[in-house]
């Protein structure tokens, strides 16, 4: 009896850890590795005064790192992938004593595209601004630029031109203030870029050497208090600081 009992109880056992084996089989982890399924955002933060903005949907934080002012999400070349559709949006400071006023917005972001999100303006009076992406990469050794000219002033500010030194010509013109240029092909990667106000030949803004990658994209934003240099020799090391990405998958 006792032999019967001891072989049950094995038996039972057996059992038990086969079903329990054959029960931890059965949950397997899935991967979707098809981003046209989802829609990618980038944020840019050039919004004056401001040190420490972190990015929600919903109520749930999408940034692990304070974004400063000056920063991007994400740091890198890549984007943040969300699933598309109406996205709720919130961009703000957690610090309980912070004077800066939270973004909450809505916006509809299509499956399979790219968008930037712009911070501007100031900490008490914080707006953003929403354009796709439009992600194309050259064929040749060129690059492609864009400029974002959210200088600030309390004054009404003249728009801006761009000029390529080794172009020896504007490689975009009459920029208004808190506006966004599509990206520009060019063909040079190393160059230095002038900052004037439109329809002027001095350099009164500020001056940008780079060198950077063929047939990458990149963003340049043009940020802070607008304080034109009555002596444009030199210019202003300060005005015109340079916000970089690199799309480096495409």
């Amino acid at each position: 009896m006792s032999k019967k009992i001891n072989y049950c109880f094995y038996l039972i056992i057996t059992l038990i850890t086969f079903a329990s084996c054959e029960k931890q089989d059965d949950i397997t982890a899935i991967y979707d590795t098809d981003l046209s399924k989802n829609t990618n955002i980038k944020v840019f933060n050039a919004t004056l005064n401001t040190t420490r903005n972190y990015v929600y949907t919903g109520t749930t934080p999408l940034t692990g790192a304070a974004i400063a002012y000056g920063g991007n999400f994400p740091a890198n070349s890549s984007y943040a992938s969300l699933q598309p559709g109406n996205v709720n949006l919130t961009i703000k400071d957690t610090l309980r004593t912070t004077i800066q006023l939270p973004l909450n917005f809505a916006s509809d972001f299509e499956a399979g595209k790219f968008y930037s999100i712009f911070m501007y303006d100031t900490v008490t009076s914080p707006k953003y601004k929403i354009v796709a992406d439009q992600i194309v990469v050259p064929t040749d050794t060129s690059v492609r630029f864009r400029f974002a000219n959210f200088y600030y002033s309390t004054a009404a500010i003249p728009n801006v031109d761009v000029f390529s030194f080794r172009a020896n010509a504007n490689i975009a013109t009459n920029i208004a203030t808190n506006d966004i240029t599509n990206f520009i092909n060019h063909p040079f990667r190393t160059d230095t870029f002038y900052v004037r106000t439109t329809g002027t030949s001095p350099v009164e803004l500020g001056k940008i050497n780079f060198n950077v990658t063929p047939t990458r994209s990149y963003t340049f934003i043009m940020r802070g208090s607008y304080r034109p240099n009555p002596n444009p020799n030199p210019p202003p090391a300060t005005t015109f600081i340079r916000t970089m990405s690199l799309y480096s998958t495409y």
